[in-house]
């Protein structure tokens, strides 16, 4: 009864009731045989390896005033652009965590790759509210104009 009370309690976060206290248990025999060797355990501290492989990568927004997916040198940055990559060949969604653009309109990301497994990364951004996308909005890594030495490029138009 003790054990359901107190299970229900940390499921809903409530306090529980207890019931009048059991009585003490019989003490059983103690049975004694001859004492256990003493082992002192020795640890060596290994480097952890959390990925074999890491894939990186370089975003950059900017304002495409014109509206012709290319940046022009009059053309500022855009900041606060979320950058996501994605990995389509192992079924795997938003693997380099969160970024998203400086002032300057760049974020940079990454992703370790346990055991370097074959991938296949998309790199996409959000259109910050009251722009649209001017560029494609999926670029993938050596395969794109818009992508030089794993840099994506994004450009976003003000919406009207």
């Amino acid at each position: 009864m003790l054990l359901a009370c107190c299970t229900a309690a940390l499921a809903t976060l409530a306090s529980c009731s207890y019931p009048t206290p059991l009585p003490t248990p019989t003490p059983l025999p103690t049975v004694t045989s001859s004492p256990a060797p003493t082992i002192s355990p020795t640890f060596t501290q290994e480097p952890a390896t959390i990925a074999e492989c890491l894939w990186a990568g370089l975003g950059r927004a900017f304002i495409d005033e014109n509206a012709n997916g290319q940046r022009d040198a009059s053309e500022p940055p855009l900041a606060g652009v979320r950058f996501f990559v994605d990995d389509p060949y192992n079924g795997f969604t938003d693997v380099a965590g969160n970024a998203i653009t400086d002032e300057q309109g760049t974020a940079s990301f990454g992703v370790g790759l346990p055991g370097c497994p074959r991938t296949v990364f998309e790199v996409y951004a959000q259109a910050p509210e009251g722009y649209k996308t001017t560029t494609p909005t999926r670029l993938h890594p050596s395969t794109h104009s818009n992508i030089t030495e794993e840099t994506f490029t994004f450009g976003f138009a003000k919406t009207k």
